[in-house]
């Protein structure tokens, strides 16, 4: 990818186990752009997508070289170790994930009831903020949150700053939303292409 192509920023996705992560990172060291990590560890329903190892792998390889993380709840529980149900437990756990030397944190709130639709962006800077859109009523929400860090990293290549790119890609999941649709007997997928 990178000898055919100019790439502007990247974005990981599931990476199943230390050896993966290691070689990720080994590569990615060599780049100096945007890298938006998402650490695919814990879906929303509970479900652990990857292998033990490989959360310290992360923790010591991946992570120190995100210009932002976007866990969940869930994978920020993990990362903080931190028992997230709050608004404030949110706030401290972008905190102690911090300390791991990335340069920001955004936790995506979906997973507690009372915080859909609400994201901490927490950075090195000292710039807390959340983001809150409009709650959108649909239980087809599968591959929102891989959807919301591939949209930062999309605007992030064409340019935008980190906070503008976040604002933007929270705006294009709210949309894709209400586009939302059905598909077999779990929840659907967003509607990805919207006009």
């Amino acid at each position: 990818m990178f000898s055919d192509f100019d790439l502007k920023a990247l974005k990981t996705g599931m990476l199943l186990n230390k050896e993966i992560i290691k070689c990720t990172s080994s590569i990615l060291k060599k780049y100096n752009l945007p890298k938006i990590i998402d650490p695919v560890m814990v879906s929303r329903s509970g479900a652990k997508l990857l292998e033990e190892d490989a959360i310290e792998a992360y923790k010591e390889l991946l992570i120190p070289q995100a210009e932002l993380l976007t866990p969940n709840i869930f994978e920020a529980s993990l990362l903080s170790d931190i028992d997230i149900k709050s608004k404030g437990d949110i706030e401290k756990a972008a905190d102690c994930i911090l300390k791991l030397g990335l340069n920001a944190v955004l936790i995506k709130g979906g997973g507690l009831e009372s915080h859909k639709g609400k994201d901490f962006f927490c950075s090195s800077q000292g710039t807390n903020h959340w983001f809150c859109n409009q709650v959108v009523n649909t239980k087809n929400t599968h591959g929102s949150g891989c959807t919301l860090s591939a949209a930062i990293c999309g605007y992030r290549g064409l340019g935008f700053s980190l906070f503008d790119s976040i604002n933007k890609a929270k705006l294009y999941i709210q949309k894709a939303l209400k586009k939302s649709y059905k598909v077999g007997s779990g929840p659907g997928p967003l509607g990805h292409f919207i006009i």
